[in-house]
């Protein structure tokens, strides 16, 4: 009566690192992109400041300081628009993709502890049915999608 569990358990073991490194290099993307948005944001507000702080010193009049300063609020407001769009965006992205990679990895878990508990209830002994039946049935109803789940307790709590 020899099975295969410990090779699917290394087989499941590996996949799960190949995952959480896929996640991890994802997440390190992600970052990546979000230092290189602020580094330019930096570099970018820096020569501003310093062009505006320049021209400020050779204002000759007061009026003249209020002009530039009214001058340089539309363009600011814009750029930090611009840039929450962007983080916004980079963020969104890779929610996106950790989502669809969590949900491609619960289904693979579904579908491997089906096949698990369907190798162990081929290989148990006989008698031991109601077991693999029960076992079935926990695997059934813990899968069963959430929004179902939801949706019947909402129904039993609007009774």
């Amino acid at each position: 009566m020899s099975t295969p569990i410990p090779e699917q358990l290394v087989t499941a073991q590996k996949a799960s690192m190949e995952s959480a490194f896929g996640l991890a290099n994802k997440a390190l993307g992600s970052i990546e992109k979000l230092a290189e948005l602020n580094w330019k944001a930096f570099q970018s507000a820096l020569a501003e400041n310093e062009e505006f702080v320049t021209r400020a010193v050779s204002a000759k009049n007061p009026q003249e300081l209020w002009t530039l300063q009214a001058g340089v609020a539309q363009p600011a407001a814009d750029k930090a628009l611009s840039y929450v769009r962007q983080a916004t965006e980079i963020v969104s992205t890779a929610q996106a993709e950790f989502s669809a990679a969590l949900s491609t990895q619960a289904q693979q878990y579904q579908r491997e502890a089906q096949a698990f508990i369907e190798n162990v209830g081929k290989n148990m002994p006989p008698g031991t049915e109601a077991v693999a039946a029960a076992w079935k049935s926990a695997l059934s109803s813990a899968s069963e999608p959430k929004t179902a789940k939801k949706s019947s307790q909402a129904e039993a709590a609007g009774k």
